[in-house]
């Protein structure tokens, strides 16, 4: 039986993207959103921004992604000018 409060051995840690107030950015491993809070600011710190890592790294993908189909585009159009 589980105490609340208490976390199985079964239950992963996630890793968090943070980024404070004062403008650091952490990676910081935590169970939940809760657990992650309450141990920065036991240590001090205010978080204003908080995602997990995975969630994190695949925007940053997308985001790459979308970048460089935007950069191919605009060399099509402008290929398509010069041959125009």
């Amino acid at each position: 039986m589980q105490v609340e409060g208490m976390r199985s051995s079964e239950t992963p840690l996630t890793v968090y993207r943070v980024v404070t107030d004062a403008g650091r950015v952490l990676s910081w491993s935590a169970f939940d959103y809760n657990d992650l809070f309450r141990q920065l600011r036991r240590r001090g710190h205010d978080p204003i921004y908080a995602k997990p890592l995975s969630e994190y790294e695949a925007e940053i993908a997308d985001r790459e992604e979308q970048e460089r189909l935007h950069h191919e585009l605009q060399q099509a159009i402008e290929e398509e000018r010069k041959t125009a």
